[in-house]
């Protein structure tokens, strides 16, 4: 597992035969999600898998925001392309993160509903690959990590230049205090040094702000689900 991020794998079974694999990578309401289908299971099933496991990932974690990746439908992926995967994942909702492209894939839709037999080219479906597509289920796009770890990676490199032990040691004994730091199991270790930096770089003073980022910390490896219950309602409440 990573400090900040829950990685939950999954395989599928259907009438206990494996009919898909893959995972999300959750923080908070986001996801990062990567399925692969099997080939019996491939064609009219896939629809059906893949909404479930949305629907799964929603309801049990609390994800509104599932990204994937260009290599699902094509990008180093030959497979990808000769398929038209981008389609598969367009018709469920995901639409490409560049706007130019949501563009692109707008009108190619409106020529495939207009023109029947019409196919995308293969260079329109690479062009496809140059975003990630995301399905946002909610109004608004929930915060991610980018912005805590730019802040991170600022901070070391203004505060401390960019000696990041000391960072994290400082940063520690901020957040727990010097005895607590000494006392601080060591499995606990990565997340609650990714916690504190966390703290002293997007400046998070507030007592019950910092306790809660102690529980996530302490939660992280021992209850992904009550970990990922603190991390919605602490990003919901910035």
């Amino acid at each position: 597992q990573m400090p900040l991020e829950s990685y939950v794998g999954y395989t599928l079974f259907k009438n206990g035969f494996p009919a898909a694999y893959g995972g999300g990578w959750v923080f908070g309401r986001r996801a990062e999600f990567g399925i692969n289908v099997f080939d019996t299971f491939r064609n009219g099933e896939s629809g059906i898998l893949l909404c479930q496991l949305l629907r799964l990932y929603h309801h049990v974690f609390g994800v509104n925001y599932f990204r994937i990746d260009p290599y699902q439908f094509g990008r180093d992926n030959a497979e990808g392309i000769e398929s038209g995967a981008f389609w598969f994942y367009y018709r469920f909702g995901f639409r490409p993160m560049s706007a130019s492209l949501r563009k692109l894939a707008a009108g190619e839709k409106r020529k495939i509903t207009q023109r029947p037999g019409h196919r995308t080219g293969r260079r329109t479906l690479v062009r496809f690959t140059e975003s990630p597509m995301a399905l946002n289920l909610d109004r608004h796009i929930p915060p991610g990590l980018d912005g805590i770890t730019r802040a991170v990676t600022r901070m070391i490199r203004h505060d401390y230049k960019g000696n990041r032990e000391a960072a994290v040691r400082e940063s520690l004994q901020r957040l727990l205090g010097a005895k607590s730091v000494s006392r601080l199991p060591t499995r606990q270790q990565p997340a609650m040094e990714e916690m504190a930096l966390w703290a002293q770089a997007m400046k998070i003073k507030t007592p019950r702000k910092r306790s809660m980022l102690i529980q996530m910390a302490r939660a992280k490896t021992a209850d992904m689900r009550k970990y990922q219950r603190l991390l919605i309602d602490f990003l919901s409440d910035q």
